[in-house]
């Protein structure tokens, strides 16, 4: 109830000293606006789109591509060497057009590195000499290349494409949480300083109350001077710190209005955050998604393009052999209407081998090298994950301490609560000095901040625990799909 009253006397404190467009947020509410509204989110969600977009570009590799080649007639005049019947060479001044269309089609094979070439083809000569034409025909070819035991670049296109676009999602979707973990700062801050106001507005209130009756009771000689004095050196300090506390809460929470969207004749009323129930958190679960989201994910990348870079290495260090072969039909003729008569077979095998002789062990070398850089990888990796497993300790405990310290601080600050109203009490009647007061409220709004920081921790806690893992323990949500 007394929240709601502080809320009640901040909201029309505030509204007076702004404007009257009030808007009241909870920090589930604000979330949802971070997500629809910040410019960052807008940022990260355009990169996993540019992401997803690269993606399905990598992917068309794989498919077939069909290109047409048309060409207009090209002309050429000029004198040319040709080889007559009986095998003499001649030079003849020629004068012809050229003119042609292909269509090619390919398909890379993954599997083998090797990719299918077939392609079809008309073809036709126009001599201007003395008015004749003629045709060819590719009816189609079909070509097979395909390295036998060398380097498969496909292979490898594939595991470092799929490996850049699963770390890219993973980085883009540890952003954002992130952001949400800072904003969650950004939120507990704003509230701090408004909880802060509105009780400080309160110790104004009951101190100014007092100095009045201690300056009645002055003028009657029940009191010292002193107290009066005391009392005004107290209230002149609330009234600094109320200050203070509205200048760093009008910047606090024009960063809020900035990630969310709200304009600056908007007026915000934070409402108090909740204690998060305390979930059921798998310790196997958790440390298997540690492994995957915050240190194998990282690592495989640089693993995959070790790998490839040896691989390439060690495929150059032997004897390399490529085949390539190819079966068409193709025809001539001198007039359209016959080019497609009577077909010729065109076939081909091409065997052909690459070996090294003398490269000064320069191959050798270069793939010990990579094959030690591979391993430091993977020690490295095995380092972290040593680290990921002390640090796994570290979030348990620090999950269970945070949880102590919620409970304690709350309870604390109820207790102080009512000593404060306790003293309000005796500083009415007199028993006590404004400087017993003083260190009462002081107690009170210490502890109450401190049960804050607590549940701030809490909250980042929740979204640090999301980034790290890619799941909700606290609401059983997965986040990577």
């Amino acid at each position: 109830m007394p929240n709601i009253i502080y809320s009640l006397t901040f909201l029309l404190f505030y509204s007076s000293l702004y404007s009257q467009n009030i808007k009241i947020l909870e920090i589930e509410k604000s979330i949802d606006l971070l997500e629809i509204n910040s410019e960052e989110f807008k940022q990260i969600n355009r990169n996993l789109k540019i992401d997803t977009l690269r993606y399905k570009i990598y992917k068309n590799i794989f498919l077939p591509k069909v290109n047409l080649s048309l060409s207009i007639p090209s002309y050429n005049k000029s004198i040319n060497s040709i080889t007559l019947p009986n095998g003499d060479n001649k030079f003849i001044e020629q004068s012809q057009t050229n003119s042609n269309s292909i269509i090619t089609i390919t398909q890379p094979i993954t599997l083998t590195g090797g990719d299918i070439t077939v392609n079809s083809s008309i073809n036709r000569i126009d001599n201007l000499s003395n008015k004749t034409s003629s045709y060819s025909s590719n009816w189609f070819n079909v070509t097979l290349n395909q390295p036998i035991n060398g380097f498969n670049q496909y292979k490898w296109y594939k595991k470092i494409n799929e490996a850049q676009f699963k770390k890219s999602k993973i980085d883009l979707l540890k952003s954002i949480e992130n952001q949400k973990k800072i904003f969650i700062g950004d939120y507990f801050d704003a509230y701090i300083n408004q909880y802060k106001i509105e009780l400080t507005k309160r110790n104004i209130e009951i101190t100014s109350n007092y100095l009045k009756e201690t300056e009645l009771l002055f003028e009657k000689g029940r009191i010292l001077k002193t107290e009066v004095l005391k009392t005004k050196l107290y209230l002149n300090q609330l009234k600094f710190n109320l200050n203070t506390d509205i200048l760093n809460h009008r910047i606090a929470i024009n960063t809020i209005k900035n990630k969310l969207g709200f304009s600056e004749n908007d007026s915000l009323i934070l409402v108090e955050p909740k204690k998060i129930l305390k979930p059921e958190i798998d310790n196997s679960i958790l440390r298997e998604r540690m492994l995957k989201y915050s240190l194998n994910y990282d690592f495989e990348l640089d693993l995959i393009e070790s790998a490839q870079k040896l691989a390439k290495i060690k495929s150059a260090r032997g004897i390399q052999f490529s085949l390539q072969t190819g079966y068409g039909l193709n025809s001539r003729a001198e007039f359209f209407n016959e080019l497609y008569e009577i077909p010729s077979r065109k076939e081909f095998v091409n065997f052909g081998l690459t070996i090294p002789l003398i490269n000064w062990k320069e191959n050798s070398r270069l793939h010990e090298i990579q094959k030690l850089s591979y391993d430091n990888l993977k020690s490295e990796r095995l380092i972290k994950e040593k680290e990921l497993n002390i640090s796994l300790i570290s979030y348990l405990n620090y999950f269970e301490s945070v949880y102590f310290e919620i409970n304690s601080w709350k309870e604390n600050s109820e207790i102080a609560k009512l000593n404060t109203d306790i003293s309000t009490q005796l500083l009415k009647t007199n028993r006590i000095t404004i400087n017993d007061f003083s260190q009462e409220l002081f107690k009170e709004e210490k502890l109450i901040i401190d049960y804050y920081y607590s549940l701030k921790s809490l909250w980042e806690f929740k979204f640090t625990i999301r980034k790290n893992t890619l799941f909700d323990f606290f609401e059983n949500i997965e986040l990577y799909k």
